[in-house]
């Protein structure tokens, strides 16, 4: 596969585009466990069991307060118990699709550079991407 430019992603909130974002990321790990025992016919080897998978996701671009169905909603989404459904898109036909909730809203104002705002999400249950 080659490589391709981030030009083409965005994040979506349910239907709507996120405005102004710049950069997206996502992160997924998995727990393994150490199994190995005295004895074990693999020592000095190390045995492991898999464990659970997590995933954490971050956003940031210009800061857009008109933006009430993406930047706001995403703000005021840390008052909800209900997860978010978020896409997060490489190109116009790929992207993650993930049930999160927002655990981390910053707004930055500079004096000599664009306002900017970041959001730090928590990924529940399984990521598709499609």
């Amino acid at each position: 596969m080659s490589a391709t430019h981030g030009k083409k992603g965005q994040v979506m909130l349910a239907s709507a585009v996120v405005a102004s974002i710049k950069k997206w990321k996502f992160d997924s790990d998995r727990d393994v466990h150490d199994t190995t025992s005295f004895g074990d016919d693999d020592l000095p080897n190390r045995s492991f069991l898999p464990g659970l998978v997590g995933r954490t996701g971050s956003c940031e671009g210009d800061w857009d307060m008109s933006d009430t169905n993406g930047q706001v909603a995403l703000i005021n989404s840390m008052e909800d118990d209900d997860p978010l459904a978020l896409k997060l898109y490489t190109s116009d036909t790929h992207y993650w699709a993930v049930s999160a909730f927002i655990t981390k809203a910053s707004g930055e104002v500079p004096i000599d550079d664009l306002e900017s705002i970041s959001f730090d999400f928590q990924i529940t249950g399984a990521a598709t991407f499609t």
